[in-house]
């Protein structure tokens, strides 16, 4: 989240200098008034996020950050999410998830965001004229947790495979509205499985076939299998 609050900060100084270009030129007021405008909107959004951040730095304090949970607890209240959002929302796509053994984990947290991003994309991935299927693997070889989520949504065209970790690279355009996903997502889970957990994360792809993602992260906590 800090480093998004970085992006944010870029994104607020360059709707700002976009501003000042404009005024030394003959453009009409109304479009100064925009980038202006813009500019504003930018810098509130990151006081939230700001207000966001600290909020959540008092709930999990150093002392949470020690806090262990085993894996499967944690992706079954994962699971449980993601089943209640396909059933909200009409979707006909199954999920499931196997655990080749327990164990305990202490950066939970990032866990889950790792997981729900990748889950999330998953089901953006497949059509909703589709029956999808969604599956979670989780293994555990001597200190890595190694996460596979696949799925067998619409897949990854070749030439765009080398950038979907770029933040901003999207392919998600919503036709009806215009909108488009700025793709923040998977850049973040990347952030978040190399820099917290010096870990790594590959994707194999077939267009018209689904996706598959790999996450390889070093979990020094993962001593003690449980039964």
């Amino acid at each position: 989240m800090n480093k998004n609050n970085i992006q944010i900060e870029d994104v607020m100084k360059k709707a700002y200098y976009l501003y000042k270009s404009l005024l030394a030129e003959e453009y009409t007021e109304k479009l100064k008034e925009t980038s202006l405008d813009v500019a504003k909107e930018v810098h509130e959004i990151k006081k939230d996020y700001i207000s966001i951040i600290r909020g959540l730095e008092e709930i999990f304090d150093d002392k949470t950050d020690n806090v262990q949970m085993n894996i499967k607890d944690l992706i079954n209240i994962v699971v449980d999410e993601v089943k209640e959002f396909i059933r909200c929302n009409k979707l006909k796509i199954h999920v499931d998830f196997k655990i080749h053994v327990n164990f305990n984990v202490t950066n939970h947290y990032y866990l889950v965001t790792i997981l729900r991003n990748l889950i999330y994309n998953s089901i953006e991935a497949i059509e909703t004229n589709k029956s999808g299927y969604i599956c979670i693997d989780i293994q555990k070889q001597r200190e890595f947790c190694i996460l596979s989520i696949s799925d067998n949504g619409a897949g990854i065209n070749a030439e765009n495979m080398d950038y979907i970790f770029n933040a901003g690279f999207s392919t998600k355009f919503k036709e009806e509205t215009g909108d488009i996903c700025r793709g923040i997502g998977l850049a973040h889970v990347k952030g978040i499985v190399e820099e917290i957990f010096a870990g790594t994360i590959a994707v194999e792809s077939e267009v018209g076939i689904g996706t598959k993602f790999t996450v390889k992260l070093i979990e020094e906590d993962t001593e003690r299998d449980l039964k």
